[in-house]
């Protein structure tokens, strides 16, 4: 289920991070194209869209994957919460196991 969600969300943050970067490039181009020139205004704007897509992108596929391993970790504690509450011992698991799995 976990690697599901990554996809999906993957196919919005990359969505999101283009559509968001174009959006600024647009209107830094317009905005310099209204004021000196139509050319200084698409480069300008093309410049922002190569520098500013990764990084947007970058941003956001560590914060959805912050996300998603916080939600893994409270799933977790609810297991073993629940383990606890009805009196058998948690199960051990060592630090990456049972990751990803549907």
């Amino acid at each position: 289920m976990v690697s599901f969600l990554y996809v999906v969300s993957m196919i919005f943050v990359s969505l999101n991070a283009l559509f968001t970067a174009g959006y600024f490039s647009v209107l830094l181009g317009v905005f310099l194209g209204s004021y000196y020139s139509q050319a200084l205004g698409w480069v300008a704007g093309s410049i922002l869209f190569l520098f500013l897509a990764p990084m947007l992108l970058f941003v956001s596929v560590v914060y959805v994957r912050v996300l998603l391993e916080i939600v893994m970790v409270l799933f977790r504690i609810a297991e073993n919460t629940a383990a606890l509450a009805n009196g058998t011992a948690p199960e051990a698991r060592s630090a990456g196991a049972g990751r990803y799995e549907a």
